[in-house]
């Protein structure tokens, strides 16, 4: 069965719903983001909870971008269109990638990303990216997870921009199709002749996991 065709409420059984026993862990440092569906639950459905007030949520400043990156992102900057819906990775380029889109000029882009990242911020508040042209989740900045400042912490809370889904949900290519325009732009380690990617490790050092789909 084509899940694109479904409700998402319908079409993915709830995490908490498929674990025996539920333990939620509560921070006062972490952000408080909508969710695209089953972003709450009730208290009865938990088992267990565990205030945490002495660990805060990783926060971790933005690589920054060298004359390198600056040019590789000049070249991917030229093949964006307006109202095109995009996806950035995480590192350096993509950094430079997103600055650039910023000044670049062009208009009514979206989001629908696995990571929601730093330079993000940057396009919604230069008004670059609106999400109102999106045809899947229209208004809405779509993300699975985020890693970053307190900067971006505090522009994630309680913002009704986003929205926060499953990872299986925003990686699911029959998800992705949906977004006109769609555009990823990520790293990578080595490319061969024959198209094939390596993101992960370079010889036997392990730099990345590999993408949920």
């Amino acid at each position: 069965m084509d899940i694109s065709t479904l409700e998402p409420r319908l079409a993915i059984l709830r995490h908490c719903d498929a674990a025996k026993v539920v333990v939620l862990e509560v921070n006062e440092s972490q952000p408080w983001v909508p969710g695209g569906y089953d972003e709450v639950i009730h208290i009865s459905e938990v088992d267990y909870i565990v205030e945490n007030n002495k660990y805060k949520i990783p926060e971790i400043p933005p690589e920054m971008s060298t004359e390198l990156d600056e040019r590789i992102a000049e070249h991917i900057v030229n093949l964006i269109e307006d109202e095109a819906t995009i996806q950035l990775g995480i590192g350096a380029t993509p950094n430079a990638v997103g600055s650039l889109i910023a000044r670049s000029g062009l208009k009514g882009l979206g989001i629908h990303t696995e990571m929601f990242t730093e330079g993000m911020i940057d396009l919604i508040e230069a008004g670059v990216v609106t999400c109102r042209k999106k045809t899947l989740h229209p208004g809405k900045a779509v993300h699975a997870f985020a890693l970053g400042s307190r900067r971006l912490y505090d522009f994630m809370d309680h913002n009704s921009m986003l929205a926060g889904f499953p990872v299986d949900y925003t990686n699911n290519p029959q998800i992705i199709a949906q977004n006109r325009r769609q555009v990823a732009i990520n790293n990578a380690i080595r490319v061969d002749l024959t198209g094939q990617i390596c993101s992960e490790s370079a010889g036997f050092r392990h730099i990345s996991g590999t993408g949920v789909t």
